[in-house]
């Protein structure tokens, strides 16, 4: 299990560290002239491709192991699993907040 927490751990961690491309990406998308929006829009969906297969990969991973197990061990021993259980953590907070 530790080969296969410490792959998914560096995928995760990858995924982490694209994001902020990815939102620069959406922006120059969403509000750039023309001819930056298609090239941005192009990079983006490549980086959206690529976070799909990264996906992909980590649910084959997790699917060998007990659920509650691997994950308590990526908590343990991942810094970017316990950063992006934060981030969800924090979101999933604010939407209580805004519906609630």
């Amino acid at each position: 299990m530790e080969s296969d927490a410490e792959k998914v751990c560096d995928l995760i961690t990858l995924t982490i560290d694209v994001m902020p491309a990815m939102v620069e990406l959406r922006e120059k998308a969403d509000y750039a002239d023309e001819e930056s929006k298609k090239e941005a829009q192009k990079q983006l969906d490549k980086l959206e491709a690529d976070i799909k297969l990264l996906v992909a990969v980590i649910e084959n991973i997790k699917v060998k192991y007990d659920e509650d197990e691997f994950q308590a061990y990526l908590l343990e021993n991942c810094e970017g699993f316990k950063k992006m259980t934060e981030m969800g953590e924090s979101l999933q907070g604010i939407g209580d907040s805004i519906y609630n």
